[in-house]
């Protein structure tokens, strides 16, 4: 691999044909050549997710109308709520769960299509190649523990972002959130958040994205598509949590294999979310407050033992993956801007005044 001489020394196009596996620092400034396949990789998965959203929406929203104008016509004929704005505003409602397991079933299908030569090969190349670093179980109780930091992050930013829309005068309309929670007690909303969901989006993120972006530095590769993973929910409150877990989720994937990234994945949706909001709603309201404020802390020790522990390991994962200074300058590609744009758009819509 060449490239890899003095701090001055730029990179030349050689550098881009990594398997993926551990790789030398690079140093200095990625050259021209370098930077244009860098861009153009990344513009392929920006391309490939937008692709992806456009179908898990539409087929979403085409299950979602034709099941509330069958329920309108047959259980509730009013002419009222046979408009177009009354079907589309109750569908996400009434059907969120199935439309949900729907839409990722056909996501999944067209991954599948799209990847199946990474998906079936075996080697380095491949999806789930597990030829990486051996799972130990400090590592492995130190991720479960940060997803707990995690959830106490997310909070605090959501309790800001509420605290801000109100001193602003604006509030929020149907969220992505407030559609999980509307549904989360219905039986396909808790397979798809708890089960399905973690699996096809580490398939995507972890699987498709992170792993064709790993030659460009395994770093570069996990911030990018965990910026991408933020955008994916559209949602601000979800975004930011989805963020934090997809810097986690793809450290996991990087070092030791796809398959601790979706055990954890799980494990973040099925415990430490449902299970904890399950447990939550069998208590008094005075008692859950005392557990989410015992959570919040536990959150804080988690991330203060965690880093500290492992400041030797995160310091020698950063030294050993360190890529050229402007390579974040990839992120310029006409497909990876429009996927910011377009999601950031959605992400901004809920907000309404609040005297509208």
């Amino acid at each position: 691999m060449k490239g890899h001489g003095d701090m001055g020394q730029t990179a030349t196009t050689a550098d881009a044909s990594g398997t993926g596996q551990t790789q030398k620092p690079r140093r200095g400034m990625a050259d021209r050549a370098w930077m244009s396949k860098a861009r153009g990789m990344l513009n392929r998965q920006a391309a490939l997710l937008l692709v992806y959203l456009l179908i898990i929406n539409s087929v979403g929203l085409l299950f979602g109308v034709l099941a509330q104008m069958e329920w309108n016509a047959v259980f509730d004929p009013v002419p009222a709520h046979s408009g177009f704005i009354y079907v589309m505003s109750h569908a996400d409602k009434e059907y969120g769960g199935i439309i949900n397991l729907i839409a990722a079933c056909t996501g999944l299908c067209f991954l599948v299509f799209t990847r199946r030569r990474q998906i079936c090969d075996s080697g380095p190349l491949g999806i789930f190649h597990t030829d990486l670093h051996p799972m130990t179980w400090q590592v492995l109780l130190g991720c479960f523990a940060l997803t707990l930091t995690g959830q106490t992050l997310a909070d605090w930013y959501q309790s800001g972002m509420d605290w801000t829309t109100v001193r602003l005068g604006v509030q929020q309309s149907w969220t992505t959130t407030e559609q999980i929670q509307q549904a989360s007690g219905t039986i396909p909303m808790f397979i798809y958040v708890s089960l399905l969901a973690p699996v096809i989006e580490e398939l995507v993120f972890r699987g498709a994205i992170l792993h064709a972006l790993k030659p460009y530095g395994h770093v570069f590769a996990i911030v990018t598509s965990a910026v991408m993973f933020g955008f994916f929910h559209g949602d601000l409150g979800q975004g930011f949590f989805a963020f934090i877990m997809g810097l986690l989720l793809g450290y996991l994937a990087c070092e030791y294999s796809i398959f601790w990234s979706i055990a954890l994945h799980v494990f973040n949706n099925l415990v430490v979310s449902d299970g904890l909001e399950l447990l939550l709603g069998f208590m008094s309201d005075n008692m859950a407050s005392y557990v989410n404020v015992l959570m919040m802390l536990a959150g804080l020790l988690a991330a203060v033992l965690v880093l500290y522990l492992g400041r030797h390991r995160i310091v020698a994962f950063l030294c050993e993956n360190r890529t050229y200074t402007n390579v974040y300058g990839a992120w310029a590609c006409p497909f990876f801007i429009m996927l910011l744009l377009i999601m950031g758009f959605t992400m901004l819509t809920p907000f309404v005044s609040a005297g509208a």
